[in-house]
């Protein structure tokens, strides 16, 4: 008789599948602000203080607009399931318009 996994199993498997490129996208991130502090550093102190005020400001940046739109897909996702496709539309826009305004910072 074959052995029966547990259905947990097959959650973590789903789980790890969805949060492995995200993760591999944060270790990405945080090798190009490694190679960035490494590559400035030869150029002195000063330079290499800039370059790691500007990785901050760029980080609290992105992170704080990938925040915001976390949001986007579980309300657009909600005002599809309930048949209001104007209201998805909405959100949509707005998660849209938010992008492009963070994005010309």
């Amino acid at each position: 008789m074959p052995a029966v996994r547990p259905p947990i199993a097959g959650e973590i498997r789903a789980t790890i599948g969805v949060a492995a490129p995200l993760a591999a996208a944060n270790l990405a991130q945080m090798a190009m602000q490694v190679t960035n502090a490494v590559m400035v550093g030869h150029l002195g102190a000063v330079p290499l203080a800039a370059a790691g005020l500007g990785n901050a400001l760029n980080s609290t940046l992105l992170m704080t607009s990938m925040g915001l739109l976390t949001a986007v897909a579980p309300l657009a996702a909600h005002a599809i399931g309930a048949g209001d496709s104007r209201t998805a539309g909405r959100v949509a826009g707005g998660g849209s318009s938010s992008r492009r305004r963070w994005r010309r910072r």
